[in-house]
């Protein structure tokens, strides 16, 4: 009955959050890194997002975290060992509560737990272990501090809300109206902007001396106290516009640029304002195949790269001894991808045609084969780079662009926010950006691009 009416007070105080706000959420939930995880509310349904491996606590503890431990633990003998670990998830939560948030992500998972963690170049012994972190747990839950939800299996996979998480309640919040917020103290956040990881997301130590990962993180220090300077907003909510940059397996593969907002869906992204005003999102039109043209030194300005209809055309008599529809834009852009991105025609042959999207081709697998041949006419100039598995390069230096465009933006004082492959600024800025976007991507790649609205 007492957990009964627990839940049903946390679910009040989860309903009660500002619709669309984000929730900064810390974690310990991969092996070697300590997570920011993101909790996005729409509608009272949560929405988990992806993770970032940008926090680590050191420093004095204060005030507030030595009354929390003489509080809870009164009378109980805690080892030092335990101590810390317990003092490194207060301060968690600490940080969750200071940002208005209802709670935070738990992991129960045994296997997530590490003694190390690498931020940046360097490694740091980690405080949090498995057993400490289930026991500090259930002593807030049977003292009545917090409710704990658990989680379910299979998230990495997921896009649902299903990870474990604590929610504060009374006796929680009623500890901490004794204390102003202003002296709340936690210690120091070390972060970077620069993040290595292997494709098994372990993080590896990055070289911080290489000349673009230097650059990337001086950029960025300065970009993320730079951006703090705006109003940002969705519906009134400000939202956390810190970014880092991404590498996977190598400091020349990947390089996307990651922030928290990036995982909203495209009808919530459309609702950020900067200072009040409206927001547009653009991107490059075409922006791999383009960048292999210039690859090559072909500008194919005038070219239709993606001319379905003329494939249309050309296979209509078959299709209609087949009763075939015809492909999209969509469908051939997709196509084109599969094709850059895998190692040989075969396999490109065989990842479209396993494709639910091209179910309307599932007993025509020939048909399937000449359409992949099609494309490699079409494109004949480039054609010699398709099946060379290069995914990851491109999307370096697609990155490589973006942080371009981003400082010229920054120097000019225009507030702006990348999303994957695209830039987001307020309405009034988009001549200027779309100007800097097609003038960048000129003087890297030698192609006159497209820039399109999203």
């Amino acid at each position: 009955i007492i957990d009964a009416a627990r839940a049903r007070e946390a679910a009040r105080r989860a309903r009660e959050m500002t619709t669309y706000s984000l929730c900064i959420i810390v974690s310990n939930n991969t092996k070697g890194e300590v997570n920011e995880m993101k909790i996005s509310e729409v509608e009272a349904i949560y929405n988990l997002h992806k993770t970032q491996p940008i926090i680590f606590h050191k420093g004095r503890y204060s005030k507030v975290v030595n009354e929390f431990m003489s509080t809870v633990f009164s009378g109980e003998k805690v080892g030092s060992k335990k101590y810390e670990c317990y003092v490194d998830l207060f301060i968690n939560m600490l940080n969750a509560y200071l940002n208005d948030r209802c709670g935070m992500l738990f992991n129960s998972d045994r296997n997530s737990y590490h003694s190390k963690m690498v931020i940046g170049d360097k490694e740091y012994r980690s405080n949090t272990y498995f057993l400490g972190a289930m026991s500090f747990k259930q002593h807030l839950v049977d003292k009545g501090w917090v409710v704990h939800i658990k989680g379910t299996k299979n998230v990495r996979n997921s896009d649902e809300d299903q990870f474990g998480r604590i929610i504060f309640i009374d006796k929680f919040y009623e500890f901490m109206s004794q204390y102003e917020k202003s002296e709340v103290k936690t210690p120091k956040l070390v972060k970077s902007s620069v993040v290595l990881r292997s494709k098994e997301k372990k993080v590896l130590k990055i070289k911080l001396n290489l000349l673009h990962v230097k650059e990337s993180k001086e950029f960025l220090d300065t970009y993320n106290e730079w951006i703090k300077g705006f109003d940002i907003c969705v519906n009134d909510s400000k939202i956390s516009c810190e970014t880092y940059r991404l590498f996977i397996d190598n400091e020349e593969s990947y390089g996307r640029l990651h922030a928290s907002y990036q995982s909203m869906k495209k009808e919530m992204r459309e609702l950020i304002k900067i200072d009040g005003e409206s927001t547009v999102e653009l991107d490059v039109s075409s922006a791999h195949l383009n960048i292999l043209y210039g690859m090559v030194s072909i500008d194919p300005e005038d070219c239709i790269l993606y001319d379905y209809e003329q494939i249309n055309e050309v296979t209509e008599e078959f299709r209609s001894e087949y009763g075939l529809e015809g492909i999209t834009r969509d469908d051939m852009k997709i196509m084109v991808m599969i094709m850059i991105n895998t190692k040989s025609k075969s396999q490109a042959v065989n990842t479209v045609y396993n494709q639910e999207r091209f179910n309307k081709y599932k007993n025509a697998r020939e048909f399937v084969e000449e359409l992949v041949r099609l494309i490699e006419e079409l494109h004949c100039h480039v054609s010699h780079l398709f099946y060379s598995n290069l995914a990851m390069s491109l999307m370096f230096k697609e990155s490589s662009f973006l942080i371009r465009v981003l400082k010229q933006l920054k120097d000019n004082n225009t507030p702006c926010l990348s999303i994957h492959d695209s830039i987001l600024v307020k309405e009034g800025d988009k001549a200027f950006t779309i100007n800097t976007m097609k003038g960048t991507f000129y003087d890297m790649f030698g192609v006159t691009a497209e820039i399109k609205e999203k």
